[in-house]
């Protein structure tokens, strides 16, 4: 499948001026036969997961101290 501007910004769920500039910058997969600018679904879908960033593991916090011993608890980051 290839996608125009218009359409891959349909799909991204973005402004096509948005993939008009990343597209300028060569900071997403394109390619141009003659004048028009395209873009492969498939090369599109590597892009995406390559711009994928893991969630940050839980870390511990020190809670209170209580009767000389320090208590910890889970805290999660969004």
């Amino acid at each position: 499948m290839v996608f125009t501007p218009e359409t891959l910004a349909e799909y991204l769920k973005v402004e096509s001026s948005w993939v008009y500039k990343q597209a300028s910058q060569k900071k997403i997969p394109h390619f141009k036969p003659g004048k028009y600018l395209r873009f492969k679904k498939s090369l599109i879908d590597k892009w995406i997961k390559s711009q994928s960033i893991e969630p940050i593991q839980p870390y511990k916090i020190p809670n209170r101290i209580k009767g000389g011993h320090l208590i910890m608890y889970q805290v999660k980051l969004s």
